[in-house]
């Protein structure tokens, strides 16, 4: 699929896709979690983007209680 033919989704589309709220989103977006693309004042995010952190989430170990990252 090239990118001509990748939809966009806005922010609020992708936080309900990922089931979190757009503050949330935009957290991802600025520790650099999740990849955005700024589209003027807006983001846009592709939908195999948002894949590839859902893939990574789920990979990675929660670490034990108590002890950060």
């Amino acid at each position: 699929m090239t990118l001509e033919q990748t939809r966009l989704l806005t922010a609020q589309e992708a936080a309900d896709y990922l089931r979190i709220t757009r503050p949330r989103l935009y957290q991802l977006v600025r520790d650099g979690d999740l990849v955005g693309h700024r589209v003027g004042y807006q983001y846009r995010f592709i939908p195999a983007d948002l894949e590839d952190y859902l893939r990574r989430s789920i990979e990675r170990p929660n670490p034990p209680e108590g002890v950060t990252p």
